[in-house]
């Protein structure tokens, strides 16, 4: 199956931990893919990310995705990875 290569941005946290701020990973064309798959997928392609994983979301083309929820793999997403964020 053809490999694609989609964007991924890191905020925040995120970006502390991985050392850049944008980067990409490879998936399979076509596949459907589970925000949880998707969440594993990211922390195996950068383990730094392991410590916060239970706790970032993702958002796939600007919309954030529930965990459950499937999207097609296509060379037009672009991923973010958002840690929560505090204030005060």
């Amino acid at each position: 199956m053809e490999e694609v290569s989609i964007p991924i941005l890191f905020f925040a946290k995120a970006r502390e931990l991985v050392g850049v701020g944008s980067s990409s990973i490879s998936l399979s064309k076509s596949d459907r893919i589970t925000g949880n798959q998707l969440r594993a997928v990211i922390v195996k392609t950068f383990p730094d990310l392991e410590n916060i994983s239970e706790n970032f979301v993702l958002a796939v083309n600007q919309q954030y995705i529930d965990p459950e929820q499937t999207i097609e793999v296509e060379s037009t997403l672009e991923i973010a990875v958002i840690p929560p964020i505090s204030g005060g």
